[in-house]
Formats: C-alpha cells, structure tokens, sequence
C-alpha cells in the first residue's frame, strides 16, 4: 500500500549538492539492510536530521522525478528566488500511520534545508499562513484538475514537520 509524498524541487545547478545531502542523509538515518539504497530505505531513528525515534521504521524513499508543470518554474522564483532545477525529488514513505507521515516530514525538512530547494505538498494546507519562514500557494485558474498546492521553505516545513498535527497527503 502507497502512503504519502510531496516533492522537493531544488535550485537550477544544484544537482550534486542535493545527491550529496541525500547521500548524508541515507547514512545517518537509515536501519542497516542489504537492499538501502537512496530510492528505498527504512529509518527507526531520525533525531541525526532533527527527527525523532520510532517504534517501527517507516520505510522511505527519495527518488528523481521529472514533471515540473508548465509555467510552475516562473511561480517558484517570484515566491522563492531561485529558478528550479528541472528534475525534482519524489520523497515519499510506502506505508500510512502517524510514524510514517511524521518520518516523511522529518526527511523533507531535512531535505529542504540542505539544498536551500522547497516542499511541494501538492494540496492546499491552510495552516501555511501560521507557519514561520517562506510559504506559497499556486493556482492555476481555468485548469481542470488542478488543485492549490502549498509550497514551502526549510524553516517553514522544519515548523511544519514539529507541529502537533502534522500529516502528509497520501
């Protein structure tokens, strides 16, 4: 069964920096097995990236994905300053539960400070406007289909993942 998942896009030109942080990432967190890769691997323990411990790890996944909307790269650097690399990252966690929506958090936070890129929740969360740091919602009017999404920067979504009722959009 799928869980949630959000998308990290990073700045254009800073591809390396953010395998290297995934890379980091992947080593400090995760539960040692055969199969770890940074596509899929589980964390019991995320306190080394600012998390917390947990009863049973979750198992995440953090991989390339290319599928920036048409004109969503012009939204992204009026709200946030940087024009975005055209691959962003799927980071998203293969099971439901509080745990799980939480070590999602927890790596997206990570994630995003590092590479300085921003969260794609991709739905509208109304709590943005408590959150510190840079948030952003876009909309595209007269699109069938498309739905707000909150964008959101590393102090926003590190705010975010530490609030109380935190949860990921499956």
């Amino acid at each position: 069964m799928g869980g949630p998942a959000c998308g990290l896009w990073i700045p254009s030109g800073s591809r390396d920096t953010a395998d290297l942080a995934v890379e980091r990432m992947v080593r400090l967190i995760a539960v040692p097995a055969p199969w770890i890769s940074r596509h899929n691997f589980n964390a019991r323990d995320t306190r080394p990236i600012g998390g917390r411990v947990y009863e049973f790890p979750p198992p995440l996944y953090c991989s390339p994905d290319p599928c920036l909307d048409d004109g969503g790269e012009l939204q992204i650097q009026e709200a946030f300053g940087f024009w975005p690399d055209p691959e962003h990252l799927a980071l998203g966690v293969c099971c439901n539960g509080e745990e799980a929506y939480l070590a999602l958090a927890d790596m997206a936070a990570y994630l995003t400070e590092e590479t300085g890129g921003v969260i794609d929740f991709g739905w509208l969360l109304p709590a943005a406007t408590e959150l510190p740091g840079r948030t952003a919602v876009f909309c595209r009017d007269g699109v069938p289909g498309y739905q707000p999404r909150t964008f959101l920067d590393g102090e926003a979504m590190r705010a975010w993942s530490r609030r109380p009722d935190c949860w990921m959009l499956k």
